[in-house]
């Protein structure tokens, strides 16, 4: 979900049944046990050759579910392919089942997390509730950091719940402790932090540099007489998108889903994107 995530409360443990999921679906919660996920933090992609095949952290890792952080998950899946180190620095694997995650705040100073490796887990089937685990390692270890990335952001926001509803520009601050650029696609549009309006040589600019990049789409409202929200592979409203490419020759965007990898790309035109989208956040990383 896209909009204000709500205030952070007492930074309690972060209970799983306190996501709106849960709360409007009581018996559901019954289903799971919470318990601990082995696995290891970062596992290179089985399938993947070449210089591929020594990447750990990658955007197909990312998989959201029934939790409404899609700005966090698209924030992660971004930086996870365009900027690396930035996630790989951010966690700490304690040795003991905790981990310390560090994010920056609102004036980008650095504070630490710390999360064990208890997840709510599906008696039935071994499923979890929220993000997936990325890859599986050759002796089937599960790999475990955007699950531990997502639960210290809820840790960080108070609760689960709590971390439903925001926007990409300000969770990859987060993430880098760099501040990101956002812009509106439409001047009729432009949030309250807006660098401006967007223009396709800065989408072009940002894709070279290798920064990391999100977009939302249009809210409920707006997205009923869109023609891109409609039939065979609908875009999906009031949710964070991330780009995944830039062609400059062709002058197209590629947009990818947190839902996870499985679902459908889309390459738009400049054209297409800017009648379908809201907003572009654009965030350095670990890079100039």
């Amino acid at each position: 979900g896209r909009g204000a995530a709500a205030p952070n409360p007492a930074l309690a443990l972060p209970n799983f049944k306190d996501a709106k999921h849960f709360q409007n679906n009581p018996a559901d919660a019954g289903t799971y046990d919470e318990r601990p996920v082995n696995g290891d933090l970062f596992v290179p992609d089985r399938f993947a050759t070449g210089d591929d095949a020594k990447r750990d952290i990658r955007a197909n890792d990312v998989a959201q579910g029934m939790l409404g952080d899609c700005y966090w998950l698209s924030a992660l899946a971004t930086m996870a392919e365009t900027n690396p180190d930035v996630i790989r620095n951010a966690i700490k694997d304690n040795g003991n089942g905790t981990y310390d995650v560090t994010f920056y705040d609102n004036n980008r100073i650095p504070f630490t997390i710390t999360v064990d490796n208890k997840f709510p887990v599906k008696r039935r089937n071994g499923s979890t509730p929220f993000a997936a685990p990325g890859d599986v390692s050759k002796d089937n270890k599960r790999e475990l950091w955007v699950m531990i990335m997502e639960k210290a952001w809820a840790k960080a926001k108070g609760s689960f719940g709590h971390s439903e509803g925001g926007f990409g520009a300000p969770a990859m601050e987060a993430l880098s402790g760099k501040p990101s650029q956002w812009y509106a696609l439409n001047a009729g549009n432009i949030p309250g932090k807006a660098t401006g309006v967007l223009d396709f040589k800065v989408l072009e600019d940002a894709a070279k540099k290798g920064y990391a990049m999100t977009t939302g789409s249009l809210n409920k409202n707006a997205a009923q007489h869109n023609p891109y929200y409609q039939g065979p592979n609908p875009l999906v409203s009031s949710h964070e998108y991330y780009i995944s490419a830039v062609d400059p020759v062709k002058k197209t965007i590629t947009i990818q889903n947190p839902w996870g990898w499985h679902k459908h790309e889309r390459v738009m035109t400049y054209a297409e994107f800017k009648a379908a989208f809201e907003d572009v956040g654009i965030n350095p990383g670990s890079k100039k």
